[in-house]
């Protein structure tokens, strides 16, 4: 059987976690590896985002999702695959368009990125889910409203952004010396965790 969109994302999260454990003995690297976690972490929401999308493309009598047809595609990607049936026809051998097909959605999904809230919206959309924001904050539960989900999610991101894009150097006006965004470990464990159930929900509604 194929890799699940969730057993992904699991991966991704026991990685992140991996590398928390790791930092207990790393000494003056601790604090890195926690920012590394927390990037981790981020990566299996949109490692699942990614293989959700997918999955919900198999055979050509599936309905596409309004949000998928808007997708743009690489021009030649299309004449690729007109070529390759076309030849596969004249040779007597089997066609497999739909293999090409979804080879060209992962290619172009590559270069999108599903992690903040507005992110994940977009990606269950192309992937068929409607209310997706609502019904997953009644699977979080403890009164949990999509708003919640919004600020906490949005948050993590961009402190993933502060580590990935700037390498979570502070903003100074004129630096004279090199200062890093504080990082708390216990913080970073609470967001993983956080992470972790918002998967399990997403995972639930899908």
């Amino acid at each position: 059987m194929p890799v699940t969109p969730k057993q992904a994302a699991d991966d991704c999260l026991a990685r992140a976690f991996a590398i928390r454990q790791q930092a207990n003995n790393a000494g003056n690297a601790a604090d890195d590896l926690a920012r590394m976690a927390l990037v981790m972490g981020v990566a299996a929401l949109d490692t699942y985002m990614h293989a959700l999308i997918r999955t919900c493309l198999q055979t050509a009598s599936d309905q596409v999702p309004k949000a998928l047809q808007g997708l743009k595609l690489d021009f030649k990607e299309l004449t690729d695959l007109a070529d390759a049936t076309v030849q596969a026809q004249r040779t007597d051998r089997r066609s497999r368009p739909w293999v090409q097909v979804k080879n060209a959605l992962h290619r172009a999904l590559l270069s999108q990125t599903f992690q903040s809230y507005e992110g994940v919206g977009k990606a269950m959309a192309m992937a068929g889910l409607s209310n997706g924001w609502t019904n997953i904050a009644q699977q979080m539960g403890n009164d949990t409203s999509p708003a919640d989900i919004k600020n906490r999610l949005n948050q993590i991101v961009k402190r993933r952004n502060q580590i990935v894009h700037e390498g979570d150097l502070r903003r100074l006006v004129r630096p004279r010396n090199i200062e890093y965004n504080q990082i708390d470990a216990a913080e970073v464990d609470d967001d993983l965790n956080w992470m972790q159930q918002l998967i399990d929900a997403i995972d639930q509604v899908v």
